[in-house]
């Protein structure tokens, strides 16, 4: 296996992930092990946002936790449906017909995809987008996103 399959890289300015896959025809197994690369970074911005939104939302008081929990529920389906636009193959190595894929994801995109996700979810709530833009702005969310995610795992 190689190195930076078992010891994934960490940056303050992406996120990296791994995938790896076995199949009769090497092709497939690139792109399964690429797929699952993608896959496992998708999660991490999808656990991003389950924490830090549910925790910012409560404190800025713009619903009640059922509210706030649909929010990010719908929120965590769009982005878990959503195409990785930037991700790309860091790494990848073919070792005894299974391949192994290094992924990586910029902060900047995925701070804007989960910035956007929530920003459209809110819209479709009348009620807490109303309240959410009398107390904060889209901007200052997208400011604090970006800060809290540098450091997510």
């Amino acid at each position: 296996m190689p190195e930076w399959f078992l010891n994934v890289p960490h940056a303050e300015d992406a996120k990296y992930d791994t995938g790896q896959a076995t199949k009769n025809v090497a092709s497939a197994a690139q792109r399964s092990a690429d797929a699952r690369a993608k896959q496992a970074i998708s999660e991490q911005v999808q656990s991003f946002v389950k924490s830090f939104v549910k925790v910012y939302l409560s404190e800025v008081e713009v619903g009640d936790e059922a509210e706030i929990t649909a929010l990010i529920t719908n929120s965590v389906i769009v982005i878990s449906k959503t195409e990785l636009n930037g991700a790309r193959v860091d790494k990848r190595a073919n070792i005894k017909d299974t391949w192994y894929t290094l992924m990586v994801y910029p902060n900047k995109k995925a701070t804007a995809l989960i910035a956007e996700t929530v920003k459209k979810e809110m819209q479709k709530e009348e009620s807490i987008y109303n309240r959410f833009s009398a107390k904060k702005s889209f901007d200052e969310m997208e400011k604090e996103i970006e800060e809290e995610y540098k450091y997510h795992n």
